[in-house]
């Protein structure tokens, strides 16, 4: 709902913004072996994926700029996205910029919860915005993606984290498709990064990828979306999370650090595998409802019982929710939704955390 701002002929220039707001109430269980703690939380918060942004173009040119608007931090407000590009003739699109990243999973999913998480942890691959390259042709998309600004965190088996460094972009790539009523993309992402082992001083590289699609079908008032990926060390540029110790939020799944019984150090590759889906009606202009869920499951050498054992870190979650829009400016998403992280690992002294929240985000639109 941009609209238009007075400029010399050739020229466009709209502006458009999105205030999102939300009010959850979320019961959390966290476990720890036998220890089992509850808590119960009422939250109002401004969330923030809120934004301003303006459009620009002139003639084959265009450009965007979008901010971050924290109400607290106003005397510090950044970029979310900010760049520009050019429509060749020839049909190649040419891109420069800080810009959502081409390997997610679109926010076909209309999970709301954690600051519209689109199920990330819970069987969805994650996109972030980052600087990047890019070319497009014929729904094929191309990029070379910095990793600055991920935490390429690597943990140790002692609880202490380091930073990778990474030698080269990262490779995205993505082919999105659109026939008739059928959207959806299939994508792939390469990374590669170097960890200072930390017991001669040597650097050991760590590969990152990951492949995904997703497919979102609509029949009349009717719709499903659907997407799976693969991914080894996805989290180390954020495309792979788990729900946190807290259960308030999810973060990155990264690889480990251990020590053989002669103390040398290796680097433990983590592998994950995660489905979603969600099913979705219109029921009139006003009113559509939408049943989501997913399940992921990661696997590592570094993944070990109390006892030394080998585990898995399952992340699973379901949804419902029942979006209300009132008018173009106003929309209201109620929710209810159960999440979870499933492991008799122990992670920073819990194993299985689980959160069910209630609740509705608002979003005022212009």
């Amino acid at each position: 709902f941009a609209f238009d701002i007075p400029m010399p002929d050739g020229m466009k220039l709209n502006m458009y913004g999105q205030v999102r707001m939300a009010a959850f109430y979320q019961g959390i269980n966290q476990s720890n072996g036998n220890v089992n703690s509850t808590s119960g939380d009422y939250r109002m918060q401004w969330q923030g994926n809120s934004r301003l942004g303006f459009n620009f173009s002139v003639g084959n040119f265009f450009s965007t700029m979008e901010l971050n608007v924290q109400p607290d931090q106003l005397g510090s407000v950044g970029f979310r996205e900010f760049y520009g590009g050019y429509n060749f003739e020839n049909g190649i699109t040419f891109l420069a910029g800080n810009k959502t990243t081409i390997a997610g999973n679109d926010g076909v999913f209309g999970d709301v919860y954690f600051g519209d998480n689109n199920l990330s942890g819970f069987g969805a691959i994650d996109d972030t915005r980052r600087p990047m390259v890019m070319l497009g042709y014929a729904g094929f998309n191309l990029a070379l993606v910095t990793n600055e600004g991920d935490a390429n965190v690597v943990s140790t088996n002692a609880g202490n984290t380091t930073k990778a460094e990474f030698y080269m972009p990262r490779f995205e790539l993505a082919y999105n498709l659109k026939i008739n009523n059928i959207t959806g993309k299939i994508a792939a992402a390469y990374g590669l990064f170097a960890e200072n082992m930390p017991d001669n001083g040597e650097y050991q590289s760590i590969n990152a990828f990951h492949v995904a699609f997703n497919v979102k079908p609509q029949f009349g008032n009717f719709y499903f979306a659907v997407g799976a990926f693969y991914s080894m060390n996805g989290g180390m540029y954020n495309a792979v999370k788990m729900l946190n110790n807290a259960g308030t939020g999810v973060d990155s799944l990264r690889p480990t650090i251990t020590r053989d019984v002669d103390g040398k150090a290796s680097i433990n590759d983590v592998s994950t595998w995660g489905v979603a889906l969600a099913l979705g009606y219109k029921i009139s202009d006003m009113f559509s409802a939408e049943l989501g869920g997913g399940y992921q499951d990661s696997t590592s050498d570094g993944f070990l019982s109390a006892n030394g054992d080998k585990e898995n870190i399952a992340g699973y979650a379901v949804y419902l929710n029942a979006p209300v829009r009132f008018n173009q400016y106003f929309m209201l998403v109620p929710q209810i939704g159960y999440y979870g992280r499933s492991t008799d690992a122990v992670i920073n002294g819990v194993t299985s955390v689980e959160t069910l929240m209630a609740g509705a985000q608002l979003r005022v639109l212009f």
